[in-house]
């Protein structure tokens, strides 16, 4: 996040202002909700202090997280009205380093699709090309930082929503180790598994926010010819668009000109406890904690007027199923939370330990943003190679590693031969933040210097 690349090097009025004026200049990209009034921008402007480590520097967050200066929608007509009047913890810890919180993103609709085809407030489009999704559920907030309308932007992550969309707009995206950040003031999809997410042009730039929520010092130095980094051949790389395969494997085969040692991971054990893990935890929270939620922040509506009135009808059924066809039982939830939930960690632990690993490599996404199609349609493919709903494709490669509780970096590695952008993912054992930062710098600047 240097201030040569992101913001004048006065960190001041012009600065903001330029921000501002992209964001306008940017509108058809759909990136935001709610956007700054000058008032605010002056107010900033009237109590700006240079000497804070962020001075200058202005961020977003997807509209699902509670805020002082905007209204908080989770991309729902629903709640256009619902000003919350506070910041969720992690806004005011940006804020008083000094950031400024230009606007509020645009999502899919109470978190519930991959596409970001909003019924409500419009698609985000795709900065790389405005016919492609962003992804979701974060996409506002992705295409905004790929748009460099923003230094930064938080993003919120249960099952891949984070590094999903910052794959296929092209920045970096990161979920931390679940609980490194606070999740105080976020509109819960699962709280158990909920996590905010970062999305940055650079890693070098994570090292900067990190700091700022942890007061830790997360840089080390690696060298990339110690690494031994993991590959997941099952089921990871299975059934990959041909084009994005490509991508990954010219950049896996420069990882391994670098020195890296590459090691064949079989993670079937893993893959096979992972549903009994993530579906049945989140369906069984969602609507009860968003009653919670809405009851104790004064939101007179039901969890069924947010069923019987949510606008995109992919969203509507995602909803519903968790009424009937996917409602989960009690003892379902309880045996995925006290059996199938330590397995699978217990799982993944052991492969990190057996192998002696530093990370694995996943392609973030099997496929590359695929193109806008109409409200209704937008939750199924029309390329027979992929049969399963575009949900459930888009978050195969992060879902497992969310529940695990694992850090996870996504990094821009390139486009297809159309340009859409491909991301590489490189996931953590928990709380090995740090070392996996490090680890996705030393490769980062590996790329840059070999573009």
């Amino acid at each position: 996040m240097t201030k040569e690349k992101h913001i004048n090097a006065d960190g001041g009025k012009a600065a903001i202002l330029e921000f501002v004026a992209r964001i306008r200049a940017h509108a058809d990209l759909n990136a935001f909700i709610s956007v700054c009034t000058d008032e605010q921008v002056q107010t900033y402007l009237e109590n700006f202090d240079p000497t804070l480590p962020l001075a200058g520097y202005v961020f977003s967050v997807k509209d699902n997280i509670l805020s002082a200066d905007y209204p908080t929608t989770a991309g729902s007509g629903l709640l256009k009205d619902f000003h919350p009047n506070i910041d969720a913890k992690i806004i005011q810890q940006f804020k008083q380093a000094g950031a400024f919180l230009i606007g509020k993103n645009n999502l899919s609709e109470f978190c519930q699709s991959m596409t970001c085809n909003n019924a409500s407030f419009g698609a985000v489009k795709n900065p790389a090309n405005p016919k492609w999704i962003a992804g979701g559920s974060s996409g506002g907030s992705a295409a905004a930082v790929a748009a460099g309308l923003v230094s930064f932007a938080i993003g919120s992550d249960t099952g891949g929503s984070v590094p999903i969309p910052a794959a296929l707009c092209g920045c970096v995206g990161y979920r931390p180790t679940t609980g490194r950040y606070s999740t105080d003031g976020f509109i819960p999809v699962s709280p158990s598994i909920d996590s905010p997410g970062l999305m940055t042009q650079s890693v070098a730039d994570l090292f900067i926010l990190d700091h700022i929520l942890t007061q830790t010092d997360a840089k080390n130095s690696v060298a990339i010819e110690n690494l031994r980094l993991g590959i997941p051949q099952t089921p990871f790389y299975k059934g990959l668009d041909a084009q994005l395969e490509k991508c990954v494997h010219t950049q896996l085969d420069f990882i391994k000109q670098c020195g890296a040692t590459l090691i064949d991971i079989d993670l079937t054990e893993s893959a096979a406890l992972n549903p009994h893990v993530g579906f049945p935890i989140a369906f069984y929270e969602m609507l009860r904690e968003m009653a919670v939620f809405f009851a104790r922040h004064g939101v007179n509506i039901s969890v069924l007027d947010v069923i019987n009135n949510v606008s995109g009808p992919t969203e509507k059924d995602a909803l519903q199923a968790q009424l009937d066809i996917a409602a989960i039982p009690r003892e379902q939830y309880v045996k995925a939370i006290q059996e199938k939930w330590p397995a699978l960690i217990k799982s993944l632990d052991n492969v990190y330990n057996e192998h002696k690993i530093d990370a694995l490599i996943v392609p973030t996404t099997p496929l590359a943003a695929i193109n806008h199609r109409q409200l209704g349609k937008d939750n199924m493919f029309d390329d027979k190679n992929f049969t399963d709903p575009v949900f459930v494709t888009y978050i195969r490669n992060t879902e497992m590693f969310s529940n695990y509780g694992a850090p996870y970096v996504t990094l821009p590695i390139g486009k297809t031969p159309e340009g859409r952008p491909v991301g590489l993912g490189f996931v953590g054992k928990p709380q090995n933040d740090a070392h996996l930062l490090s680890l996705c710098l030393a490769l980062e600047q590996a790329f840059e210097k070999q573009k």
